[in-house]
């Protein structure tokens, strides 16, 4: 039943295959005589084909897997194991939840939440690291030293924990 209703639904996709049918239903089927629904819609890839076209279906997966497929050029940047331990943990979730919207439906904005967060993280990591690599460099050449230890944590690192004074 499924496999019929997507075919349905993809036959009437390809009749505006660029930019889709846009909202209102509009990429539903409908009874001709009576006007009742029937459609039956449940996997996300159909609803952004059917809605939004080929362009539209590569703009939100693409959102969705290009932050992951980015890391993976990106990790051997990373010295810090503990940064990219956190970030492969947080790409295995990004992605697990992006390939199981293809039979399922979007129902929240969790995953381009996690993509959007992996991106930003491991793009300010890298830069930090740079930063940091530069300052050390500059140092080397005028001969002066900084203090060292200024690296900020991880975003959701705890801080560490403060000793209350004894009475």
């Amino acid at each position: 039943f499924r496999f019929d209703q997507e075919k349905q639904l993809m036959d009437r996709a390809r009749e505006r295959p660029l930019f889709g049918w846009g909202t209102y239903d509009r990429n539903r089927l409908f009874d001709p005589s009576t006007g009742e629904d029937l459609s039956i819609t449940d996997g996300d890839w159909t609803i952004q084909l059917g809605t939004r076209g080929a362009v539209g279906f590569l703009g939100m997966y693409g959102m969705m897997t290009i932050p992951c497929v980015l890391l993976f050029f990106r990790m051997r940047k990373l010295k810090s194991k503990r940064d990219r331990r956190l970030l492969a943990v947080l790409a295995l979730f990004a992605s697990t939840i992006t390939v199981d919207l293809l039979p399922n439906g979007l129902f929240n904005c969790l995953p381009l939440f996690l993509s959007g967060a992996l991106h930003g993280l491991s793009t300010g990591l890298i830069k930090e690291q740079e930063r940091e690599a530069k300052e050390k460099r500059s140092e080397r050449r005028s001969g002066k030293k900084k203090r060292r230890g200024s690296r900020r944590p991880l975003a959701g690192a705890s801080p560490s924990p403060k000793v209350a004074p004894e009475a």
